[in-house]
């Protein structure tokens, strides 16, 4: 064997050995959980919905992978962020997403719950107390899968409802709470082409009806919020 030979011969034996002490060095050995559990959010779920990433290289492993693996398995849960730690440890740092709207399943099925990102989280066949009854919209219950994302495709005016309930969530912060929302806001009902209509309520009076017109609804929308907070 020439000299050349040789060299090349080592080389490959030292990228050999540095990729194996990688692959062990490096590999996910343990995955840590940060979250305010409650009944419906758990570590447990949170780990076992993370599981594909245990042993994998800690450097490689996709973040976005670990979330959506956890967004679609664990309904209640919203993944902050993710993070990959020297310790070959990755921390997931998990919110609870809360009921916000209920919308009418198609063929009198039930309801579906979602929270303010449109996420739906669960069915019931009676309308809830808790949720914002979204008026003039059905949804299709094969539609109506815990831990998917409602999108327009679904009904036309998802992205404008998800815009309104993110902008009472800034200017009303409390909105945001679990159950709160419901307190300011009974009904949006969306039947209407022109028009939205959006009963309102708090502890010191009687529901609200209020008339938006579709031409600058969020404008108009904080226009209300401005009165009811």
């Amino acid at each position: 064997m020439n000299k050349r030979m040789m060299v090349i011969l080592i080389f490959l034996i030292v990228i050999a050995v540095i990729l194996v002490i990688c692959g062990t060095l490096f590999r996910v050995k343990s995955i840590t959980v940060d979250c305010a559990q409650n009944d419906r959010l758990t570590s447990k779920d949170i780990t076992v919905a993370a599981d594909s990433a245990m042993y994998k290289n800690i450097i490689t492993v996709s973040k976005d992978s670990i979330e959506q693996n956890i967004e679609k398995s664990v309904p209640y849960a919203k993944v902050a962020y993710v993070e990959k730690c020297a310790t070959s440890t990755v921390v997931i740092h998990v919110q609870t997403r809360y009921e916000i709207v209920a919308i009418k399943l198609a063929a009198d099925a039930g309801y579906l719950l979602a929270d303010r990102d449109m996420k739906v989280l669960r069915t019931a066949k009676e309308l809830p107390e808790n949720a914002c009854f979204i008026r003039g919209v059905e949804i299709a219950s094969d539609r109506a899968v815990a831990g998917t994302f409602l999108t327009d495709k679904d009904f036309n005016d998802c992205t404008l409802l998800k815009n309104m309930i993110s902008l009472a969530c800034l200017e009303i912060p409390a909105l945001a709470i679990e159950d709160r929302f419901v307190t300011y806001f009974r009904c949006i009902d969306f039947s209407n082409q022109a028009e939205i209509r959006v009963e309102t309520t708090d502890s010191a009076r009687d529901a609200e009806y209020w008339r938006l017109s579709r031409s600058n609804a969020l404008n108009n929308f904080k226009t209300l919020l401005d009165e009811v907070k």
